[in-house]
């Protein structure tokens, strides 16, 4: 999970329309919310992912879920309030349900900082607080084989990725050339790609390969070496900024 930043309510949610479609919705029950102008937006600014768990939503809006954070139900006139909405995959919205998060809070990235709430230890996730807490249980963050297996896969990429770099830097010290530099350049800056907002499950990339010793070592290797140019500077700003420690 990572912060996110809530685009501007989309032109198309008028007072007039959202009274109409709200008085709609407690008429009949229908999915208000599923038009483009609300969820093209809303899938755009989570980076086509899942704004719980991270994973990776089809762009199409059939494949995403308008996840209601006060549960329409109960706050059915927030119902296409447009900072009531959140992208979320099928999974995630089951798992919270009919979860009442006014009475018990949980972490909504487009209003919180998850790091504020959450860390990671290796592939699982931790509380630093009652809100983090009800967050993890709540969406069944540490489920196994949903969400701890592909945090797995992820962090083992990265240590191949980092192994990879140390053995790039090392050819490169011993016989500098440019396509050895080049080489050695494209392996970190794909590593620091996959720990971007928009990569999926980034949190974990970011946190996994920023906790890494070797890491910060290369990183001293490289800009001693004047390897550190600003695209690779700008994606480890990126990345560190969203860590989960």
């Amino acid at each position: 999970m990572i912060k996110l930043d809530r685009p501007q309510k989309p032109a198309y949610l008028t007072h007039a329309k959202v009274t109409e479609l709200t008085a709609k919705f407690k008429a009949d029950g229908s999915s208000v919310w599923r038009k483009p102008e609300i969820t093209d937006p809303l899938i755009k600014a989570s980076h086509k992912k899942c704004a719980y768990c991270e994973c990776k939503l089809q762009e199409k809006d059939s494949y995403m879920e308008v996840e209601h954070f006060r549960h329409k139900d109960k706050y059915n006139d927030d119902v296409v309030k447009w900072e009531n909405l959140v992208p979320s995959c099928k999974r995630c919205n089951g798992k919270k349900g009919t979860h009442d998060v006014v009475i018990e809070p949980i972490v909504e990235p487009f209003n919180m900082d998850p790091s504020d709430h959450l860390y990671l230890q290796m592939v699982y996730f931790r509380d630093h607080d009652d809100v983090g807490k009800a967050t993890i249980e709540t969406l069944d963050l540490n489920n196994y084989k949903r969400m701890v297996l592909p945090r797995f896969y992820i962090t083992g990429q990265i240590e191949r990725n980092i192994f990879a770099i140390e053995q790039a830097l090392e050819a490169y010290t011993n016989t500098p050339s440019v396509r050895r530099k080049n080489g050695l350049i494209r392996i970190l800056t794909d590593t620091l790609l996959e720990c971007q907002p928009n990569s999926e499950f980034a949190a974990t990339a970011a946190t996994f390969l920023h906790l890494n010793p070797s890491y910060a070592t290369l990183c001293a290797a490289m800009k001693a070496g004047n390897l550190w140019d600003e695209e690779l500077e700008k994606l480890h700003q990126l990345s560190e900024a969203i860590r989960l420690v």
